[in-house]
This record gives C-alpha cells, sequence and structure tokens, in this order.
C-alpha cells in the first residue's frame, strides 16, 4: 500500500474526548546516522542480493547500523510501482512469480518472498510487498532476523472511522535484545492520490518507529507484532484520526479527542487539545470547504483549539504543526433542528 503525500492531497463524535498518550521513546532519537547513510546511497549497480548485503553491511560492526545501511539504499533505491498497483490480481507480476513455485515445496511462501525481493532488486521497483520483501532477504543475508508483518494501513480520510480489508506490509527487525518496527515503503516517499505518480522524500519516521505511534496508521494482522502493551482494539484503530507525518517528526506526547470523526450541529463548537514538550510551535488549521472558524489558544505546553461547525455537509479537518500537516478529522455536520 502506499502513502499519500498531504502536498498534493492538501486537506471527533463529542463524547468520544480522551487523551491519547504515550512516552516518547524513538530508538533512532539520539543517534547519527549520517555517515551510514551517506555510504548505502553511494553503493550501485549491484542486482544480486547476497553480494548487495555484503556491501551494505562490510564496514559495520553492529547490527543496527547494518539495518539502517539496508534501510536507506531500499528508499534510495527502489521506487513505488504505480502501475502493479493498478493492475489486476490475475496479472500481476508477484501473481506471475508466484505460479512458478512448485506448490508442493514445503517452504513455498519462503521461496515466494526471495523470487519478489529478487524481482524488486532487478527492476529497482515495487509495491509494499515487495520492498517488505527486499529488506528481509538483505537482513537475512545479513544474518539479521526481520520478518514481514501483513497489517492494516491508514491512508485516506475517507478510511477514518470505516472497516477496511487487511492492505499493506512492513517490516519487524530484531534489534538490542527486541523486536523493533520498519516501514520501508512508507519511508520511501509517497504517491498522489489517484496513485499514478510517486514522489521520491525520505521519512526517518518509519525507521524503528515505537509500536505505541506506529499503531495509529498500521494495525498488524498478527497480534505478536503490536509490540506493545493497552493495544486497541481494530474498531478503536478505525475510529483514529489520520495521522501524517508531521505527527511523528513533532514532539507530540499527547492529543484528543482520538476520533477522528465528530458530529456536531451547524454552528455547535468542537474543542481538541495538543500537548508538546516543545516550547515554540505554531499551529494552523484548514478545512474542505475553506471555512476555518477556529479559536487557537496556547498555556505552556498545552494548545488548545475550538473549531465551530460552519457547513452543513461533511467537511475534512486538518491540523498544521510548523506548517506540517499532523491529523485530518471528519467532521460530520448536523443541520439544526
Amino acid at each position: 500500500m502506499f502513502k499519500t503525500s498531504k502536498i498534493l492531497l492538501l486537506f471527533f463524535h463529542l463524547s468520544a474526548f480522551l487523551f491519547f498518550s504515550f512516552k516518547v521513546t524513538a530508538q533512532n532519537e539520539k543517534i547519527n546516522f549520517s555517515k551510514i547513510d551517506s555510504y548505502a546511497k553511494s553503493i550501485k549497480g549491484i542486482n544480486d542480493i547476497g553480494k548487495l548485503s555484503k556491501k551494505l553491511t562490510a564496514p559495520f560492526k553492529t547490527d543496527l547500523e547494518k539495518t539502517r545501511s539496508i534501510f536507506r539504499w531500499i528508499t534510495e533505491n527502489i521506487a513505488y510501482d504505480t502501475k502493479e498497483y493498478h493492475v489486476t490480481p490475475d496479472q500481476s507480476s508477484y501473481t506471475k512469480l508466484f505460479n512458478t513455485i512448485d506448490i508442493n515445496k514445503k517452504n513455498i511462501y519462503e521461496l515466494y518472498d526471495e523470487k519478489i525481493a529478487t524481482y524488486v532488486l532487478k527492476n529497482k521497483k515495487g509495491i509494499c510487498a515487495g520492498y517488505a520483501a527486499l529488506f528481509k532477504a538483505l537482513c537475512d543475508s545479513s544474518k539479521i532476523k526481520a520478518e514481514i508483518v501483513n497489517g492494516k494501513a491508514k491512508n485516506s480520510t475517507s478510511q477514518i472511522g470505516t472497516a477496511f480489508k487487511e492492505n499493506h506490509a512492513w517490516n519487524a527487525v530484531y534489534l538490542d535484545d527486541k523486536w523493533q518496527l520498519v516501514d520501508v515503503t512508507w519511508a520511501s516517499g509517497s504517491c498522489n492520490d489517484s496513485v499514478t505518480m510517486f514522489i521520491k522524500k525520505y521519512d526517518d519516521s518509519y525507521f524503528l518507529t515505537p509500536p505505541n505511534k506506529l499503531i495509529l496508521n498500521h494495525y498488524p494482522t498478527d497480534a505478536k507484532w503490536f509490540l506493545m502493551k493497552n493495544v486497541p482494539s481494530e474498531v478503536q484503530f478505525y475510529s483514529y484520526p489520520l495521522i501524517f507525518n508531521g505527527y511523528f517528526q513533532n514532539d507530540i506526547s499527547s492529543f484528543y479527542p482520538i476520533n477522528g470523526v465528530i458530529e456536531g450541529k451547524t454552528g455547535s463548537k468542537i474543542s481538541f487539545e495538543i500537548r508538546s514538550p516543545a516550547s515554540d510551535f505554531d499551529v494552523s488549521v484548514g478545512t474542505k470547504t475553506g471555512s476555518n472558524e477556529v479559536k487557537i489558544k496556547k498555556q505552556e505546553k498545552i494548545t488548545t483549539y475550538e473549531y465551530t461547525v460552519t457547513s452543513d455537509k461533511e467537511d475534512v479537518l486538518t491540523i498544521y504543526l510548523n506548517h506540517e500537516a499532523i491529523f485530518d478529522y471528519r467532521i460530520i455536520a448536523i443541520p439544526p433542528n
């Protein structure tokens, strides 16, 4: 599944005013990866998984450094395959690869992932399953434990408050004696809303993302990959607002409402809040209809908002922090009696 770009797509039930909060514990928060990144981006012209993994990891000692090199090479060299995204399953290159495997083999799915990884490396493009398969193959070749995680990812305002099918793949990697999460697809860039164009733009938010942050837009099918306590239900996941990369890039400690769909009568006021340890940040809002009657109040590290429902139709409220989109909420206007 692709990640949409808020650059190309600019764009709460009232009783659900609950906090979503967590302790920020990003693994890569204080580590400077610039030298590793530069090295990884310099590697070109290798189309063999074994040779590439050896080249990418040879200068480094720790599994963290090696994993970072693999991760950054993929984000730099693999593009999202917008054509493959639109083909029917029977015409998919991935289905054709599966059909070349002897179905009597016990490790059929391992062989399938290996074929996908080889295909993506050769063609330098893939959909999410391809990115995830290549990351795992390069880690496997480097003796780093990694797995493919399948599940649901939310990337559209239309998904807020709505159930949807499994649609994405990302990875878990075992570092520093624990499993950690990465999404190399979403870290590579984003697509326009029609998924006809890929915009390459590296996003470090999806490298070793804390599980209690990633859960806001990634919900694994296998419960073992939640990697956190107090796991939200699937219904709760559907209800979250749409989260953009600006949320991950800013030091937000909590927010409310946690429900992304809000119903309110025209003329009613909706209050919401963001808490951040950062003392210097600018907040702004925008709506799909263009109406933006919002009162903003700052008090130390708490910013509160009061939005007046003016449209008699469904609207989308986008919250920006330091000019980066962080949330989308769906506002369902109820006409006055």
